[in-house]
């Protein structure tokens, strides 16, 4: 059984053959993910959301082309960010981008930033009902944005990209997404819209669709002149640990451009970490946006060609009190690195 796999990632949109049988990918194929629109103001990310729509086609169109005869087509998306659609869908608009970070100004009707109003409208509580993971760039804070900026058009359907592009693949009418793409407003206790959330915050004149799971096609997509399958998109990180086939219990250890630790698990147990939808009304414990990739890169590139002297000058350095926090990077320890205890006895470059 073979089904055409595509994922709409940040830098690329990736598809490839997959094999359900044997647990194979073939015919790996990529397209570059649109740049995002130009002349913005500063902190704002958005992409037009058709030009994702003809890409993912591409790929699509391309994999048809090589298996033509598939039983479906399987979507997992980038997380974070959303789109308002009308009801059938159609863009209302752009994809505001997880790597958007509008959220972070000053909200001109409270004293601190947009997320600071969230944070304090909601309370920890609330907070860890939704998983603990409350950033710039989820559709969580985009929305709120959007309402305090009176740009929230009533009766507006808030979409995940992947959502979106299962929309206009299939003509989802249905539009019942599956939990891992739910936009940050899932309530985990319940397993259902976090409804209270959603009336503090002022969203409550949004659509809010009934939520389902992935394993009922949503449609049928038209590639290559073929009505084929299509299921409801699923979140890239759960897409990943399921093609690990990550069990209950286990931990996974993700090192890449963004590095996640994640702990797959029967129930619901906040804690100081975030926690995720996962498949068949699991949960995933995980602490995200660890260094990794380009966060490494800066560090590499700033030490590699003094390695060496610095080697030689710790080897020769007695014991000292200088203490360095390399939190450099904005992650779940910090996001201001420093050297403290210096004297004028005890530090020199």
């Amino acid at each position: 059984m073979h089904f055409l796999a595509l994922d709409i990632g940040s830098s690329f949109i990736k598809g490839a053959v997959l094999d359900a049988k044997k647990l194979t990918i073939e015919h790996v194929t990529r397209v570059p993910f649109p740049e995002p629109v130009a002349g913005l103001p500063p902190g704002h990310f958005e992409i037009e959301p058709r030009q994702v729509v003809t890409a993912v086609r591409e790929v699509l169109e391309k994999l048809h082309s090589i298996v033509s005869r598939s039983s479906g087509v399987l979507l997992s998306s980038q997380m974070g960010g959303v789109i308002l659609a009308e009801p059938d869908g159609a863009p209302i608009t752009n994809y505001v981008s997880w790597r958007d970070q509008r959220s972070m100004g000053k909200n001109p009707s409270y004293p601190g930033s947009y997320l600071d109003a969230i944070r304090e409208y909601l309370g920890d509580h609330e907070l860890q009902l939704l998983g603990n993971e409350l950033r710039a760039g989820s559709a969580l804070a985009l929305l709120f944005w959007l309402e305090e900026q009176g740009q929230l058009p009533p009766g507006s359907e808030p979409l995940s990209l992947g959502d979106y592009v299962a929309k206009q693949l299939c003509g989802w009418k249905r539009t019942a997404p599956d939990p891992t793409l739910s936009l940050g407003l899932l309530d985990l206790s319940a397993n259902n819209w976090h409804f209270h959330a959603i009336e503090v915050l002022g969203l409550e004149s949004l659509r809010w669709p009934q939520l389902d799971n992935c394993w009922s096609a949503a449609g049928k997509a038209r590639i290559g002149g073929k009505n084929l399958p299509c299921y409801p998109p699923i979140g890239d990180h759960q897409a990943a640990l399921a093609g690990a086939l990550l069990q209950s219990g286990e931990l996974s250890l993700n090192i890449s451009t963004g590095s996640q630790i994640s702990l797959l698990t029967d129930r619901f147990a906040p804690g100081n970490y975030q926690m995720r939808p996962y498949l068949d009304g699991r949960f995933l414990n995980t602490v995200t946006h660890l260094p990794a990739g380009r966060s490494l890169d800066v560090l590499v590139n700033l030490v590699n060609r003094s390695w060496p002297e610095i080697v030689n000058a710790a080897d020769e350095t007695p014991d000292t009190d200088l203490a360095a926090n390399l939190t450099y990077f904005d992650g779940p320890l910090g996001s201001r690195g420093s050297i403290s205890n210096i004297t004028t006895e005890n530090f020199s470059v």
